[in-house]
């Protein structure tokens, strides 16, 4: 991510979940798994910017989210639904494939 971004995208999916399938942005996203995020969030994830967290259908999202406000994060929202959910509405809302859009170059 550069440094004009708003925001973080947190994916707390394993390993296994990731490989191969798809994610929000083809470059950028922060990876930690759910299970890694206690060790690892202090050196991977700031804390001056809105995280939203998600997982493949959302409830490890939510432990995830509440995790890091345990930890001390104070913008941190959990994409409810997961992946699952986000690239159904995409799909729904525009007739087409959201993972061809993701993986469209910005001009």
């Amino acid at each position: 991510m550069n440094a004009e971004e708003d925001f973080i995208l947190l994916d707390v999916r394993t390993f296994k979940e990731r490989e191969g399938s798809k994610t929000i942005l083809p470059t950028g996203e922060i990876h930690i798994p759910r299970g890694m995020l206690e060790i690892k969030a202090w050196n991977k994830i700031p804390k001056d910017q809105e995280i939203i967290v998600y997982c493949a259908k959302g409830s490890r999202g939510r432990m995830a989210t509440k995790t890091l406000t345990d930890m001390g994060w104070d913008d941190v929202v959990n994409l409810s639904g997961g992946i699952k959910a986000y690239y159904e509405l995409i799909d729904k809302d525009c007739g087409c494939d959201a993972q061809s859009i993701a993986n469209t170059p910005k001009l």
